[in-house]
């Protein structure tokens, strides 16, 4: 029964053992680092389209702002000043 489980082990071990030195090889560091560098590149670039965004909405609402201005001091009645004769 000992013999068996020790085989059993054994094998066991030899199978993880390989797993772990297939996920080690220089190529699979390699290719999960090239996906996490890929994976914060399309963050950076969706945080960018974000400002942008957010950029844009604010420039039209201070646009929006400034015209409202305009418009209510265009309204307003001009003072003019004349001079007296004498």
């Amino acid at each position: 029964m000992g013999a068996l489980v020790g085989s059993a082990t054994t094998l066991w071990g030899l199978t993880v053992a390989r797993s772990k030195a297939r996920q080690l090889a220089p190529a699979q560091v390699a290719g999960a680092m090239g996906a996490r560098v890929r994976d914060r590149f399309d963050d950076l670039r969706e945080a960018v389209f974000e400002g942008r965004l957010a950029m844009r909405e604010r420039e039209t609402e201070l646009r929006t702002e400034l015209d409202r201005e305009r418009r209510a001091a265009s309204d307003r009645p001009v003072l003019t000043q004349y001079s007296s004769p004498n």
